[in-house]
Order: structure tokens, then C-alpha cells, then sequence
């Protein structure tokens, strides 16, 4: 076999405290994979409700004025590493530009269930890197998990 190319591999065989592993889609269609521990913060959002409004002309028999028909919900973490080199961080970073990103669901259990990967969105926006004069920085980013089904009228 013929080598064309030296790939640089970053093996890591320590336990991490509550593992979150993500793939993403790169510019080439691979998969990229990246291992965040530690610190993670869920994050609980609602919002975009679609309400009826009720026009009112008697305020004593009235019982509402506005009822929802439907709410939006979902959940989010942030996810971060702290110390990186600028070349870690230019690979995280495209996570935030990959046009799909999956989180490993069961990082206790894929090697007897196998790998159930679900797919999240990273927050969208301007994330501020490293400032030019460091050498290493600390990131973060957040992941939106799917919406939750809530009731609808």
C-alpha cells in the first residue's frame, strides 16, 4: 500500500464526566467527530404561540378573551472546551456552518445497542473565537435538540 498522505489522529482512552459526542457533516461530506465533557447546560425555550383571539363586548359574561391554539418548545444545550489551539478551534467551528450535526443519544450504551445518533441544529449567530494576541481559548456553542410535540387545538 502506498501512503499519499499523513493524517494527524487525536486518540483519547480516559473516561470522560458526562460525554457528549457529536458528528457533523464537513465540506467534503465526511463525518468530523469531536468528544465535549464536563460542563454542559440544558437550556428549556418556548415561544412562537398561535393564539385566537376573541373579540369581546361583554366583560361580565365573558370567560376569555384569547385562547392558545398551539406553543413551542423545545430543549437546548451548550457545549464547550476549554484550552484549545487555533487549529482545534477552526475545526469546531464548522460545526456551526455543517448542514447536519448528530448527537450520540446513548454514550453509555452504543457499544451493546449500537450507535442511535439524533439529529440537533447548532444556535445560530456570531461567535467570538480567540482574540488575536492568545495562542489557546476557551469555546462554546449551542445545541438545539428537536421541538417537543405540545398539544394543539
Amino acid at each position: 500500500m502506498k501512503l499519499t498522505e499523513t493524517k494527524r489522529i487525536r486518540y483519547d482512552d480516559q473516561c470522560k464526566d458526562n460525554p457528549v459526542f457529536l458528528r457533523w457533516l464537513n465540506t467534503l461530506n465526511g463525518w468530523n467527530y469531536w468528544l465535549f465533557s464536563r460542563n454542559q447546560f440544558i437550556s428549556f425555550s418556548t415561544g412562537s404561540e398561535v393564539v385566537f383571539e376573541n373579540p369581546v363586548s361583554n366583560l361580565e359574561t365573558a370567560e376569555s378573551f384569547a385562547e392558545v391554539l398551539s406553543v413551542m418548545a423545545g430543549k437546548g444545550m451548550t457545549v464547550g472546551c476549554n484550552g484549545l489551539d487555533r487549529n482545534d478551534i477552526e475545526f469546531i467551528k464548522s460545526i456551526l456552518y455543517s448542514i447536519r450535526v448528530q448527537w450520540l443519544f446513548n454514550p453509555d450504551k452504543w457499544s451493546t445497542e449500537g450507535c442511535k445518533w439524533v439529529t440537533v441544529r447548532p444556535q445560530r449567530g456570531n461567535f467570538p473565537l480567540i482574540e488575536t494576541k492568545e495562542e489557546r481559548a476557551d469555546i462554546s456553542l449551542t445545541l438545539i435538540f428537536p421541538e417537543i410535540n405540545t398539544q394543539n387545538q
